[in-house]
Order: C-alpha cells, then structure tokens, then sequence
C-alpha cells in the first residue's frame, strides 16, 4: 500500500484576488448597501490602488468607458432604496430599460395626441373656411339685394332706368334684373 501525502487544500482566490491577478480588470468597484458607501479600485502597474472617492459626491467616471457609476435614490423595479446606477458625464443618471419603456410609450402617447390635436385642427380650419365662404356668400348677396333695393327705391322716384343703372353701377344681369321685375 503507498500513501501519498496530499497537500493541504490552498484557499481559494478571493473575488478580488481574480480579477486583479488573473482577468486584469482595469476598474474593480464595491459597493456595500449597508453602509452605502463604494469603494473604487483601479489597475495600476498590475495591482489594485483604491482611488479617493469624493464623500459629498461619491461619483466615480471611468474616462477611457465614458461612463460613470454613482449612488441613485428612488425605485427600481418596485423596490425603494439607493442603487448602483450608470450615469454620463454630467452625471445624469441613464434611463433603465423600464424607464426606456415607459419613455417610448409616453412619447407614443402625446405622438398620437399631437395627431388627433392635428387633425381636429384641420377639421376646425376646414369649418372656419367654410363659414368664411358661407358669410362672404351672404355678404354679397345681401350687398347685391340692397343695390337692387336702391334702384327699386330711385325707379319709384320716377328716375329713369338708364339713369339708376349708371348712377349704381349696375352689372348687366343686375339692370336686366331690375328690367324684368319693372
């Protein structure tokens, strides 16, 4: 029978450990909800060196990414509380893909409300030209039976009809108008 003595078990590499010495991770940031703080570590020279992050601000841009990463307050997915969230380089947080959802339907709301706004305005615009005809309609058949009226009222005066016909201007169907009705 041969023993072989086995080596004691190393332990294993912590997270940290991985993605410093073996994937080279270039950015390592941890964040702890209970104290809500994070902690940013980057890649120099083959070894994480934690970088000062401001405590006011705890934003942290990551410049050859552009992008930052920084604390959010507020609800995700129905659960309210601070949260690790992208943001440009103003630092504005970037839309999540319910947040994007909802972005395109509200934009698809007030589209389909623009259209209906448009298209009752064209309805209205076409009224409004209508009744514009309409009362210009009137308007001169009432200055056109007001004319006929003048002449009716200076024919009775014992004018001559030539003499009316002149004095307002009449139209050739206007005086051959008031010739029939005489």
């Amino acid at each position: 029978m041969q023993c072989e003595r086995l080596k004691p078990k190393t332990r294993p590499s912590s997270k940290f450990e991985v993605y410093e010495r073996h994937l080279r991770v270039s950015h390592y940031i941890v964040y702890s909800r209970y104290t809500q703080r994070s902690r940013y570590f980057k890649l120099e020279g083959g070894l994480y060196q934690e970088q000062v992050l401001s405590q006011q601000n705890p934003l942290i841009w990551l410049a050859e990414l552009e992008i930052g990463l920084g604390i959010w307050q507020g609800e995700f997915e129905g659960v309210p509380g601070n949260w690790l969230r992208w943001c440009n380089e103003s630092g504005e947080w970037l839309l999540t893909d319910t947040e994007q959802a909802q972005l395109a339907e509200e934009q698809e709301r007030l589209a389909k409300e623009q259209a209906q706004l448009a298209e009752e305005q064209e309805r209205l615009a076409k009224e409004q030209a209508q009744l514009a005809e309409e009362q210009e309609r009137l308007a001169k058949e009432q200055a056109q039976a007001q004319v006929l009226q003048a002449a009716r009222n200076l024919l009775a005066t014992g004018m001559p009809i030539e003499q009316v016909i002149m004095l307002l201007g009449l139209s050739e169907a206007q005086a051959q108008q008031l010739r029939s009705s005489d």
